[in-house]
């Protein structure tokens, strides 16, 4: 047999239920009210954080002209110190109607491998030729191939009277250019291997290559070294090329100078590094349209015993948390991530880039969405800053608009109001299914 309650005891069952429900909506909404001001505490709004806090814009970069990285064209080449000539001088080097010596290069490009006639001299470091018959050397340095013949033919008629002008037959060539031993260090060359291995968005394993080249004049320079190992530096490495000055033996070791690098190149920029021969110079393969280039044309030419380095980009990551599932997620090297693009790629590849879209938990009932961002950011300086953005105004105003940088801490949370309003209209939502749950 069925038993009916009576409307009064059924009413204050009902209002008792709401009572007890308004009372931990109340709890509920101060608890979080109190969460969210604590983490918003002394947050800066957006619009007047110090331009030095801000992120530089990496979209406004743009690469630079790559022939920079090479010598500056020469129509004929200029001799210099370890050059090697051949020198035909008929009366000095050989006698009259002898034949004369005959030399063939190695490594030539042309189809014939056109011999060169010649005794071979290198020139000395002091860019100097020391010649039979002659008591003073002949400088050569920085002349091209017709200004040395000419150079020769003066030196021995008229400066010597050694051979007759009209019957002197003098003949120089180019055997074989100068070549500086130059050491390549890249931490993006690719191998047998994988390069980098993957694991929860953070880089495990990653390995480099190191070579050493011999680079001919006019072709030391960095462009012909990136090129002969590799070619330019791609997105898995810095967007910097450091060269290292040197002075050292340039047969050293490839582990001994990539022991050092470390430590070099966190010196200041063209300096000496602790005492030794090496100077370090950085040139970035992106600027912006308005920086002028930090190094000089000289810069790109390498000499003996140089060093280029093409460090791996270090892994850069920012992370998302609050309102939306948590997360560490990379940050694009050439690309800017602002704080809607953020709370995006915390909902995957596919999300929208409004706050309607995104995945929230925690909290009340999503009714009203969350527009409070506080961005948790590291200074040079070691501080943390707190950095308030307002969601709600950030798709309309570019004031309001945060560039992400490494490390930052991205929290999406409730102001006080919304929380409330969400708290409200829940309560009134879950009532009124109460009530025709008890009808």
């Amino acid at each position: 047999m069925i038993q009916h309650q009576p409307p009064a005891l059924k009413s204050l069952r009902h209002s008792s239920r709401m009572s007890g429900l308004i009372a931990l909506m109340m709890v509920l909404n101060c608890c979080g009210c109190t969460l969210t001001s604590q983490i918003a505490r002394d947050a800066i709004p957006v619009t007047r954080l110090p331009e030095e806090w801000k992120a530089p814009c990496k979209e406004d970069m743009q690469p630079i002209d790559f022939s920079l990285l090479a010598n500056p064209g020469q129509r004929e080449h200029l001799l210099g110190p370890g050059d090697v000539v051949g020198i035909h001088i008929e009366g000095v080097l050989s006698e009259p109607k002898e034949v004369p010596y005959l030399h063939y290069p190695e490594n030539v490009t042309q189809n014939l491998n056109v011999p060169i006639i010649g005794v071979p001299f290198r020139i000395d470091p002091d860019g100097m030729v020391r010649l039979p018959r002659l008591s003073q050397p002949v400088p050569l340095a920085g002349l091209t191939i017709s200004q040395a013949n000419h150079m020769l033919t003066v030196t021995y008629t008229r400066q010597t009277d050694i051979l007759k002008e009209n019957a002197a037959i003098i003949r120089l060539e180019l055997i074989q250019p100068y070549s500086p031993r130059v050491v390549v260090i890249r931490g993006d060359r690719p191998g047998d291997f994988p390069l980098v291995t993957a694991k929860e968005n953070q880089v495990v394993s990653q390995h480099g290559a190191g070579e050493e080249l011999l680079l001919r004049r006019p072709e030391n320079d960095v462009l012909h070294a990136l090129a002969a190992t590799g070619g330019l530096p791609g997105t898995d490495a810095d967007d910097a090329v450091w060269v290292l000055r040197s002075q050292c033996d340039p047969g050293e070791r490839l582990a001994e100078i990539a022991a050092q690098i470390p430590n070099i190149i966190n010196t200041e920029v063209n300096a000496p590094y602790r005492g030794q021969s090496y100077r370090v110079i950085r040139i970035p393969m992106r600027v912006s349209p308005l920086q002028p280039l930090p190094f000089r044309a000289e810069d790109v030419t390498l000499h003996d015993g140089d060093v280029v380095y093409v460090p791996p980009r270090r892994p850069a990551h920012f992370i998302v948390g609050g309102l939306v599932d948590g997360g560490r997620y990379p940050l694009p090297r050439d690309e800017d991530i602002d704080v809607i693009d953020a709370l995006a790629m915390s909902n995957g590849p596919t999300a929208g880039t409004g706050p309607q879209t995104l995945n929230l938990r925690g909290g009340p009932g999503n009714i009203v969405d969350p527009s409070r961002v506080i961005v948790i950011r590291t200074l040079p300086s070691g501080d943390k800053v707190k950095i308030h953005v307002d969601l709600a105004r950030a798709h309309s105003d570019p004031a309001q608009e945060l560039l992400i940088q490494p490390d930052d801490i991205v929290v999406l949370q409730y102001k006080e109001h919304e929380l409330a309003a969400n708290v409200l209209l829940n309560l009134f939502t879950f009532s009124f299914s109460l009530n025709k749950s008890i009808n």
